[in-house]
């Protein structure tokens, strides 16, 4: 990348990179070098572009180092989304026909107690605000207490697959 001409003095862009550098590789990126280009690069082009600097150009780059931070948390959240599912823990349930998929989901369902399984149902089937008013609940409550039976559900997929890998 060719850095657009900005008068910096050395010793400061020195500075700056190497205090970028640190930021990404304790934010835990890949490449905190190339990141921290990317920084500069867009730092000196808003330079020249006329932006005000306030109260410093490292505190200004700073501020550009978290726009490039959430913008590499949104590229792995994408990449991850665009992982094949059948890669994960679950890919023997991907592997299953949908007959057998039903069958196996509707078994499971049915072997949790029966106000749970009415409480999972409604709230995948139905509106989950008027779910959590109707049972004097936050939203967010309600979101856990799913979530817990959805955590029992996914174990109980779970056993009968690997019984089946262990015959």
């Amino acid at each position: 990348m060719a850095e657009p001409d900005v008068d910096i003095p050395e010793e400061e862009y020195r500075s700056i990179r190497e205090r970028l550098i640190t930021f990404f590789r304790l934010h835990r990126r890949t490449d905190p070098e190339a990141h921290a280009d990317e920084v500069i690069y867009r730092a000196i082009r808003r330079l020249r572009e006329g932006a005000i600097i306030d109260p410093s150009l490292r505190a200004f780059c700073l501020g550009v180092a978290r726009n490039v931070l959430r913008e590499s948390f949104k590229e792995k959240e994408l990449q991850e989304l665009s992982k094949d599912p059948s890669d994960e823990r679950g890919g023997e349930f991907a592997n299953l026909s949908r007959v057998e998929q039903t069958l196996l989901l509707n078994e499971c369902l049915h072997s949790l107690p029966p106000e749970e399984r009415r409480l999972f149902l409604e709230y995948h089937l139905g509106d989950r605000q008027l779910l959590a008013k109707q049972r004097n609940q936050s939203p967010n409550a309600l979101r856990i207490q799913v979530h817990r039976i959805a955590r029992k559900v996914l174990k109980s997929v779970q056993t009968p697959l690997n019984r089946g890998e262990s015959q």
